[in-house]
């Protein structure tokens, strides 16, 4: 990899590569600088390593480039030159998701609920645009410098009609759906959903609800749903509530996201933003600004009366 990239047949544009972001199986993201100081991820595939693959780094930027969403990762431009196919993307330069739990250990329940409202609004649009992920993760959700939640990674997302049950088993099998372990049964976007469930349960207890040691054995244990909560991490009974009722092994019983959002998990205190510290130690939500305070009354989380809004605003509390 040259340490300047220029495109084909643009002349007057390059890309100064400042820094490896990671390496997946379907290319390497870079951290560049273009010519006059704007900064992106690049992720580069080389073309020898298409294969029988090219229909499918087409059918990632054709998907990606279709969703525009606060919390989806912006695809800005796709080029290549001798040896490589190039995807220009909004940088996200808080790392993942993935990192963050590792980093913490788990997530306190007010920050869980921040994130899933962001996945599930940025789910929703994706779902009403007929668009299923299909490899919803950890690794796959990005943090912007504000640390949002930005989903990325279409490499695997597939647009359905409004009947059409997918049957090739594709994803990452710990957040892989029963349906989708069973071909003669199907798939559709409630697959999506059940990976949604895995990961509100790894933010909450930093670990996974499946993850037994050989894949037959873990494959039998997403089949059943035979999943159990640590005694040794303080989650409430509501958290649990809810995660238990995505992961349901049947899809037609499976909570729809506007359920999720509806469950009385939501009722809960809400940040509006979580500070960077929150990278690495759990935020202290004690202090709550004014303007925090009206934000959560807008976005209607009823976490506090009128009442005692107003002492908030004028009188100590």
């Amino acid at each position: 990899m040259p340490e300047v990239i220029k495109p084909s047949n643009r002349p007057n544009e390059e890309y100064k590569i400042l820094q490896l972001l990671g390496k997946g199986g379907f290319g390497t993201c870079f951290k560049v600088e273009n010519q006059v100081g704007e900064v992106f991820a690049l992720k580069a595939i080389e073309k020898q390593a298409f294969g029988q693959n090219l229909d499918e780094v087409l059918n990632e930027a054709n998907i990606h480039f279709k969703l525009k969403h606060p919390h989806i990762v912006n695809l800005y431009d796709v080029f290549d030159d001798s040896d490589y196919v190039y995807f220009r993307m909004e940088l996200c330069s808080n790392q993942s998701l993935f990192d963050m739990v590792v980093n913490r250990g788990e997530l306190t329940e007010s920050e869980v609920r921040l994130y899933m409202i962001q996945i599930i609004d940025a789910v929703g649009y994706m779902h009403e645009n007929n668009i299923m992920h299909r490899d919803l993760k950890l690794e796959n959700i990005f943090l912007s410098k504000d640390l949002d939640l930005k989903i990325g990674d279409f490499g695997l997302s597939t647009e359905l009609n409004s009947t059409e049950r997918k049957r090739n088993a594709c994803g990452t099998l710990p957040y892989m759906a029963p349906e989708i372990l069973t071909p003669k049964v199907g798939y559709r976007f409630e697959a999506d959903i059940w990976a949604i469930g895995v990961i509100m349960y790894a933010m909450l207890f930093g670990s996974m609800p499946f993850g037994r040691n050989t894949d037959s054995m873990l494959v039998d244990q997403i089949l059943n749903a035979d999943f159990e909560f640590p005694s040794d991490v303080e989650v409430s009974h509501t958290a649990k509530n809810l995660i238990s009722a995505i992961l349901n092994p049947e899809y037609g019983a499976r909570l729809t996201l506007s359920e999720i959002r509806r469950h009385f998990f939501f009722r809960g205190p809400t940040p509006v933003q979580l500070p960077i510290s929150a990278l690495e130690t759990a935020p202290n939500f004690e202090v709550i600004s004014k303007s925090e305070v009206w934000a959560y009354v807008h976005k209607d989380h009823p976490i506090v009366t009128k009442s005692e809004i107003q002492k908030f605003l004028f009188g100590s509390l």
